[in-house]
């Protein structure tokens, strides 16, 4: 295994591969043999293309930024109405839901007076 997929470049991406793969997987986190049975399959549907994230600028802790990029105090964004400066604008799906629920549990965190865990 070279860590690559030269037929279809899967596993790229580096931003793909540092949030969405699994780092103690070398020689690519998000790229493996398929060599060990049991196999197993299931039909793909494309049902679209996921949902825009392009909405209120935000900092990596859902404080709503104003128009020279400061927190507006008390102010807070998560889910799919932040746009995530992290990655820019584009499409996401459920890598949103998990992102936008992790950012509101640290959000109500800090709210309620608790330590925000790293």
């Amino acid at each position: 295994m070279q860590g690559t997929d030269p037929d279809f470049g899967r596993g790229t991406r580096d931003y793909i591969r540092r949030f969405a793969g699994d780092p103690s997987h070398q020689p690519n986190s998000v790229l493996g043999a398929v060599d060990t049975a049991p196999f197993f399959g299931f039909r793909l549907r494309f049902v679209g293309t996921g949902i825009g994230s392009s909405g209120i600028h935000i900092d990596g802790d859902g404080h709503v930024l104003d128009t020279l990029g400061l927190p507006i105090p008390g102010l807070y964004a998560v889910g799919s109405c932040a746009a995530y400066t992290t990655m820019g604008t584009g499409y996401n799906s459920g890598f949103a839901l998990g992102r936008g629920l992790t950012l509101a549990y640290q959000v109500s965190q800090e709210l309620a007076g608790l330590p925000v865990p790293p």
